[in-house]
């Protein structure tokens, strides 16, 4: 007892000496004490991507942060939360969290951090997500690239990493009523902004709309978009035509796959080489019904020789016909023959060279016509079906009736375009090849390869359009012309140029400064410009005419009254004076393209020769002294004024 009293009185005296020495005995707890549980949780604000929490502020200078948990009601077992931030390292009363699900059921507890410990957890605070929005509506819907079996569709990049897909919307244009529109694919699963609709059919008027999905919901229907198919082209020529086995009764022909889905059947023909002139070919079967790549001829006779043509059949026309294959059919039985002959593949023998060279004249024979032509200042040329080019008339001031001839043999032309200065053609590889004065071949800004065809005024304006669609001109292209997609592009007057885009709408832009110019409303399906005018024919057929200022190449605000004529037609051609076209009964007419108020009473039109009767594919119009017009049977015929040496009869060779 007397020990422990010592020992009291000991701390006492202790104590006593500490306080005199300013000494304060605090317990080890109160020395680290952890923060206390926050209080007032709440959600301050909820959406479909956040939720905001806010709490009291605890008035505790230790704290350093907050742990932050999270529990989703629906796919966590009660008490289960998951730390959104283990420590938020900021003594800040409110939270935002950006990982949140929309239209989910979440719980939230907190933790208050300090040097040293956490506090016990908050009461819970628990909030419904809201939806999230739908998207919005896509922009820029415009048809990329348009063909007899696909359509290409492009819109703007929308931005919007909610998008998952867009719903393809498609309308034909006659066969459904307006406003009314078929999904062409529900949901393309896929937020790319192009689509390509294989689904189409040929020569048809299709009207497009998208709208943008999202986990939230579809956005409204995009603007339209509307386009026309082109036709199926005939098919290609049949390649590789041999004859696999050969007998006294019938002869067994073999050709290429084609790869072509179009084709319906072939043209069987046949020549008996010795008894049917050079070219004359019978039809052995009109049409094979089948697209199988061979046949056999039952109806020959022994001992005979024949050769044989092919030709591919389609709805939409006949191919050229293939080259040839030749042979000699088998003596009858009993007369000891027994030896096939393909003539084609003895090349030693006289008999076969003589035939081979035969063959390449029946060929020649074959390519008659001309399939194209553009008339220039004083002077027109017409692309020939063998792939050669004839000109006539006056070029630079030189009287003369010529053919261009391609730079290689093997390379053909295929595009023909004339102007006051020269002429140039396209060849099959994609390059020009310029006569008569032009060089625009030498032109760096014209490009070396991939040109589709080629455009000249009669004042030297120059332009091309390429293979995929693309335009330029000497001079410059605006920005907005230049990322659109052409099916035709026509040089102007004065330094300016209009397109038919491949979703069948008009763009014109002054070549001279880059800048783009007014263009009539509406879809067409071709174009053509003389001088200051231009004529379209439009979806339906009937014809548009307008006019650009000669001062300062700005609109003509009344252009789009310029006078045009009645009817449908299926290709026209304008000049300064005059233009012409070409009805759907295959006959030309002619009209002037002065206004009705039109004054000085020298209106070409009065002096102008009339066109002449007959079925016609094409015509083309000089800047003003005549025209030339291209027939069903491939002759050209030239009426107007004679001056230039024009008016000489029907052209139906490719040179005199």
């Amino acid at each position: 007892m007397a020990v422990v009293v010592r020992i009291r009185r000991a701390i006492a005296v202790l104590a006593v000496l500490a306080g005199g020495f300013g000494i304060v005995a605090t317990p080890a707890a109160a020395q680290q004490s952890k923060p206390a549980k926050p209080t007032g949780l709440e959600a301050v604000s909820v959406s479909h991507d956040s939720v905001t929490l806010g709490w009291d502020d605890p008035d505790d200078g230790t704290i350093t942060g907050y742990r932050i948990l999270r529990r989703d009601i629906v796919n966590q077992t009660a008490g289960t939360f998951t730390a959104v931030a283990e420590d938020t390292a900021d003594a800040a009363t409110s939270y935002t969290d950006t990982t949140i699900e929309p239209e989910t059921r979440y719980s939230y507890r907190i933790v208050a951090i300090n040097p040293h410990g956490s506090s016990g957890k908050s009461k819970n605070a628990s909030v419904r997500t809201l939806a999230g929005p739908a998207p919005g509506k896509p922009t820029g819907l415009e048809a990329v690239s348009v063909s007899h079996d696909s359509v290409t569709l492009g819109w703007d990049d929308p931005d919007d990493g909610t998008i998952t897909g867009y719903r393809i919307l498609r309308r034909d244009i006659v066969n459904q009523t307006a406003g009314t529109f078929t999904a062409v694919a529900e949901d393309t699963a896929d937020a790319a902004t192009s689509y390509t609709d294989t689904t189409i059919e040929p020569e048809t008027r299709y009207s497009y709309r998208i709208v943008a999905i999202n986990p939230h919901g579809s956005s409204g229907k995009s603007m339209y978009a509307s386009v026309r198919t082109s036709a199926v082209p005939a098919p290609g020529k049949p390649t590789g035509l041999e004859a696999v086995s050969v007998s006294h009764d019938s002869v067994t022909l073999g050709w290429d796959d084609p790869d072509d889905g179009t084709i319906t059947g072939y043209r069987i023909l046949r020549r008996d080489i010795v008894n049917q002139t050079a070219g004359t070919f019978t039809a052995v079967a009109e049409d094979t019904a089948d697209a199988a790549t061979s046949y056999t001829d039952t109806t020959i006779e022994p001992e005979t020789r024949y050769s044989y043509r092919i030709v591919a059949i389609n709805p939409h026309g006949s191919s050229g016909k293939s080259k040839y294959a030749s042979v000699r059919t088998l003596a009858g039985p009993g007369t000891g023959f027994e030896q096939t002959e393909l003539i084609s593949t003895s090349p030693l023998q006289p008999q076969n060279r003589e035939v081979s060279q035969q063959q390449e004249q029946e060929e020649e024979d074959d390519a008659t016509g001309f399939i194209d032509l553009d008339a220039g200042w004083s002077h027109a040329c017409a692309l020939h079906a063998d792939g050669q080019i004839a000109c006539w008339g006056t070029i630079n001031n030189r009287n003369q009736y010529r053919t261009a001839r391609s730079p290689a043999s093997s390379n053909r032309y295929v595009d023909v375009t004339a102007s006051r200065y020269g002429s140039c053609g396209v060849l099959e590889d994609g390059t020009i090849h310029c006569f008569d004065g032009y060089a625009y071949h030498t032109d760096p800004s014209v490009p070396e390869t991939g040109i589709a065809s080629v455009s000249q005024y009669s004042d030297g304006s120059f332009c091309w359009l390429l293979q995929d669609g693309s335009v330029g001109c000497q001079g410059s292209v605006p920005n907005s012309v230049a990322a659109e997609r052409f099916q035709s592009v026509h040089a102007g007057g004065v330094g300016f140029a209009c397109g038919l885009t491949t979703s069948n709408h008009v763009r014109c832009w002054r070549t001279l400064y880059g800048t783009v110019l007014p263009a009539p409303e509406g879809e067409f399906t071709s174009l053509s410009f003389g001088g200051n005018i231009g004529c379209g024919i439009k979806i339906d057929g009937t014809v548009q005419c307008w006019a650009v200022s000669w001062d300062d190449v700005t609109w003509n605000p009344l252009g789009f009254n310029r006078p045009s004529p009645s009817g449908t037609f299926t290709q026209i051609d304008s000049g300064y004076w005059v233009s012409c076209g070409v009805r759907t009964d295959q006959s030309v007419e002619c009209w002037s393209n002065r206004p009705e108020n039109w004054s000085p009473g020298n209106d070409p039109i009065v002096d102008f020769t009339p066109p002449p009767e007959g079925s016609f594919t094409k015509v083309s119009v000089d800047f003003w002294y005549f025209a030339c017009g291209l027939k069903t049977d491939g002759s050209v015929v030239c009426w107007g004024d004679d001056e230039y040496y024009m008016i000489a009869g029907i052209y139906d060779e490719p040179a005199p």
